[in-house]
């Protein structure tokens, strides 16, 4: 199996919603020497009724070019689509289908997590991943990440 040519490091921030992490992403980028972000936000943003689909999309991309701007290769990992509410599942998928037009269009690559499946990869709050979706989320990261290899 290939090996990752460096470090790959993981930060949650729990909770927060896209436009705080450009301020959570600070310390990340000054302190670290980084090259490469996966960008994998927007869950939280769904319940908000004054958000629509495309500005939550608009939100990512304003988080990744601001991360871009600064010589970073960005990448935009897709909303994983939820159980919970019909109408959150349903704004996920408009959202991943924006971000799927416009990371085409301004070149960011955007791994796809469409084999998590809402039934079987969800815990039994059906918002949040159980272990199956779990390490099907981290396969396609790492799958992603050595194909950039």
């Amino acid at each position: 199996m290939t090996k990752f040519k460096s470090k790959v490091k993981v930060r949650s921030y729990q909770n927060a919603k896209t436009r705080c992490m450009v301020d959570h992403i600070k310390p990340t980028i000054r302190e670290e020497d980084v090259d490469h972000i996966i960008i994998h936000v927007g869950t939280n943003e769904l319940p908000n009724k004054d958000k629509t689909a495309i500005q939550i999309c608009n939100d990512i991309i304003n988080l990744s070019s601001s991360i871009k701007d600064q010589n970073i290769k960005v990448t935009i990992s897709e909303i994983i689509t939820r159980n919970d509410n019909i109408a959150y599942h349903d704004k996920a998928l408009q959202v991943n289908e924006y971000l799927d037009n416009i990371c085409k269009n301004i070149g960011f690559d955007l791994i796809k997590h469409n084999n998590i499946k809402k039934e079987n990869h969800l815990n039994a709050g059906n918002l949040h991943l159980n272990q199956k979706g779990r390490n099907i989320l981290k396969y396609n990261f790492r799958r992603y990440l050595l194909s950039e290899n």
